[in-house]
C-alpha cells in the first residue's frame, strides 16, 4: 500500500477544504460573496440576541462567529449546510451559567467558554468515534421533549 496515498486519502476525509478548495472556480466567487453577506446578516443579529439569552455581554456573541464558521469551512463536509448559533443551546447554557456565575459578567464569560468548548471536544470525540448514526435511531418529538425537560 503506498503510504503517501494513504496520507492524502486521511488528509481529504479529516480536511474537507483540501478536496474541494482546488476545484474551486472563481466564476462562483460573486455567488458566494453574496451567499456569505445573507448568512452574516442574518448571524450577526442571532448572535448577539443568543449571546443575551445565554446571560452573556452581547458581544460575545459576535466573537464566537468567526472562529465556528471558519471552522466549518475547513472541517464541514456539506457546501449546503449553514452554521450559526441556536436558541435552544443558548438556553441551555443560559440557565446553567446563570446558577453558576453568581452574577458575575465575568465569571458567566469564563463558564459559557468553558462550556462551548467541552461541547465542542465532545462532538470532535463523537464525530471520530463515527457515533453519528444513532441519531437516525431518535425521532423530533423525543428530541424536543428531552430539551424542554432540561429548559425546565
Amino acid at each position: 500500500m503506498d503510504v503517501e496515498a494513504t496520507v492524502t486519502r486521511e488528509t481529504r476525509r479529516w480536511l474537507p477544504v483540501v478536496r474541494w478548495l482546488p476545484a474551486y472556480r472563481a466564476h462562483r466567487l460573486p455567488g458566494d460573496v453574496l451567499a456569505g453577506a445573507v448568512v452574516a446578516a442574518l448571524a450577526i443579529p442571532q448572535a448577539l440576541g443568543y449571546a443575551g439569552i445565554a446571560g452573556v455581554p452581547v458581544q460575545v456573541g459576535l466573537y464566537a462567529i468567526p472562529l465556528a464558521l471558519v471552522a466549518y469551512a475547513v472541517l464541514g463536509s456539506s457546501p449546503h449546510l449553514v452554521v450559526g448559533p441556536v436558541s435552544t443551546v443558548s438556553v441551555l447554557s443560559g440557565s446553567l451559567v446563570a446558577g453558576l456565575s453568581n452574577g458575575s459578567m465575568a465569571h458567566a464569560v469564563a463558564l459559557t467558554s468553558a462550556l462551548a468548548i467541552a461541547a465542542g471536544i465532545g462532538l470532535v470525540i463523537g464525530g471520530i468515534a463515527r457515533v453519528g448514526w444513532a441519531v437516525e435511531f431518535l425521532s423530533r418529538p423525543i428530541v424536543t421533549g428531552f430539551v424542554f425537560g432540561l429548559v425546565l
